[in-house]
């Protein structure tokens, strides 16, 4: 069952990736703003976070976790965040989605090409 609920789990986490940049379109043409986008976002997630918490009786994190936690997350995730959701004001979901998906291949991929030094063997 549980095996089940994770896979499930899964296919709603890819499904909300996956419309993120069409939402994102929407909310753009009714007129919010990139911040307001965000702060909903991450708003509602939080709060679900909490809730389930709260539910599981866990403890908040706290000390270094806790630093980590928001590091990774105010600077990786939202940076990574508003970055995408700008980049679809410049250019199709699609383009931005596939060029978002494909970087980590085509970095190492082709760096040969235009970087002279060698990597250390």
């Amino acid at each position: 069952m549980k095996r089940i609920f994770g896979i499930l789990l899964i296919v709603i986490s890819a499904a909300s990736f996956g419309t993120l940049a069409i939402f994102g379109r929407y909310v753009y043409d009714d007129g919010m703003n990139i911040y307001t986008v965000l702060l909903l976002r991450f708003g509602i997630s939080a709060s679900f976070m909490t809730v389930i918490l709260l539910l599981r009786k866990e403890h908040f994190p706290r000390g270094k976790i806790l630093g980590q936690l928001v590091g990774m997350g105010a600077l990786g995730y939202v940076g990574q965040s508003f970055m995408y959701l700008t980049a679809i004001n410049y250019a199709s979901a699609g383009l931005v989605a596939l060029l978002l998906y494909l970087y980590p291949f085509l970095l190492p991929s082709l760096r040969p090409y235009f970087c002279a030094k060698r990597s250390p063997e």
